[in-house]
């Protein structure tokens, strides 16, 4: 037996049975279902909790990463939800936290941080802009399966073409007078 190098580790795990790889995505799944789908725990009636109900510092009312729904943070979920079978749930999380947006920016004219999980109360920082901006496309890559923030290079060219033709029929919209 001679040394072992990082390329026959590499080698070998690329080469081990598929149950390996089985196993682990059995646990994401089981995951996925048992916590962050759970309407007791992260999946709240106006998006997901960044803490569950039942942690002693959950406050979503009064702000920061103590429970509210956060836009980048349900963002960042719905995309791994997508990519683990879970389209339906991710673009349903989508579509309530683009929601809570439309409204908070029919009622007073801006958007916020972060908003009560519970109630669909804004929670902090009125008047908010920033990765609130991701709502735009937010819906069409899930549908399309369009996926910014995978590493996979067919992932990115879907969310690059999604965008693209996103910005097209934009143009192409009475108001903008191309068509």
């Amino acid at each position: 037996m001679g040394l072992v190098t990082a390329e026959d580790k590499v080698r070998g795990l690329v080469s081990a049975p598929s149950s390996r790889f089985a196993s682990a995505r059995h646990v994401v799944v089981e995951t996925i279902e048992r916590h962050l789908l759970n309407d007791k725990e992260f999946w709240g009636p106006f998006g997901l909790r960044t803490l569950t109900p039942d942690e002693p510092k959950y406050t979503p009312a009064k702000g920061y990463w103590k429970g509210p729904t956060w836009v980048v943070s349900s963002y960042m979920m719905t995309h791994a939800l997508a990519r683990h079978g879970y389209r339906d749930k991710a673009i349903e999380e989508a579509v309530r936290v683009v929601d809570l947006l439309v409204r908070d920016l029919e009622e007073t004219g801006g958007m916020n941080e972060n908003y009560d999980p519970d109630t669909g109360a804004p929670a902090a920082g009125t008047n908010f802009l920033s990765w609130n901006l991701l709502a735009e496309h937010w819906v069409d890559e899930l549908r399309t399966g369009a996926d910014p923030t995978s590493l996979d290079e067919p992932a990115l060219k879907r969310a690059q073409l999604a965008k693209a033709e996103s910005i097209l029929h934009s143009l192409r919209e009475p108001s903008h007078g191309l068509h």
